[in-house]
């Protein structure tokens, strides 16, 4: 899943075993880029 989500410039970090952390930054990510990074989580784990 980390790769499909690369592709989409979503870049997650991957923890062993499944899970996936991602670190925001609340001075540099704005609203729609978490946005889009959750929806894009969420699309692939719907696959």
């Amino acid at each position: 899943m980390t790769a499909e989500l690369w592709k989409q410039g979503v870049i997650p970090d991957y923890r062993n075993p499944s899970g996936i952390r991602l670190g925001l930054s609340p001075l540099s990510t704005s609203f729609e880029e978490t946005f889009t990074g959750v929806a894009a989580i969420l699309a692939e784990l719907q696959r």
